[in-house]
This record gives structure tokens, C-alpha cells and sequence, in this order.
């Protein structure tokens, strides 16, 4: 199995795992995975226009699935995916915290006038 494989199991297992320990991370997790991705997206992309031999010469598409979206292979961008799920809320899910809202208390109506 490529290394790259056995990345984006591990990394999706570990989130997954989060997502079951700490639910309250859920929207976190996800969305952290499609803007990495997103942001991964962009990056290889302003590559490619410049240097559009760039895959072909330094990854071996031969060990890949050749699935190109728009000159990336879907390998990168299921690393990408995996990597932001999980990294997004490492902090939260190792350290057990939390985000807190800001709750006003509710005033009654002699402490208003």
C-alpha cells in the first residue's frame, strides 16, 4: 500500500475517532477539511500554470489512481482533506477544551429600569 494511502486512512481514522470522542467539534472538523483542501487547491494550482510538467515529473502517477482533477491528483487532495479534518481540532480534542459563547444574563424587569 503507498505511503500515501496509509496517510489519509490514518489521518481520516483520527478524525473520525475525534468526531466520536468529541462531538461537539463536528462543524470544526469538516469545515477545517474543506478549506485546507481548498486552500491546497489554490496553492498546486498557481503552481501549474507555471510549471504544468510539475506532476508528471516529481510524482509517481504509475504508484497513484491517475485521477487528475484539473492537473492534481486525488490523492493530494484526499491528504489535503484528511489533514485539515484532523489538525483542525487537535487543540481542542488533546487539551479537552472548548469554545465558549458569550452568555449575557437575562435581566429582569426591575433590574432594566
Amino acid at each position: 500500500l503507498n505511503h500515501i494511502y496509509c496517510g489519509i486512512i490514518a489521518m481520516f481514522t483520527g478524525a473520525l475517532a475525534t468526531l466520536y470522542c468529541r462531538p461537539d467539534l463536528k462543524g470544526k472538523i469538516w469545515i477545517g477539511g474543506l478549506l485546507f483542501t481548498l486552500l491546497y487547491f489554490i496553492y498546486f494550482g498557481s503552481i501549474l500554470p507555471f510549471y504544468p510538467d510539475y506532476v508528471e515529473l516529481y510524482w509517481n502517477l504509475d504508484a497513484l489512481s491517475h485521477i487528475l482533477i484539473l492537473g492534481i491528483p486525488l490523492e493530494e487532495l484526499l491528504f489535503a482533506f484528511s489533514f485539515g479534518m484532523l489538525w483542525s481540532s487537535l487543540y481542542e480534542h488533546l487539551y479537552w477544551q472548548r469554545l465558549v459563547k458569550d452568555i449575557k444574563p437575562k435581566l429582569t424587569s426591575y433590574e432594566s429600569l
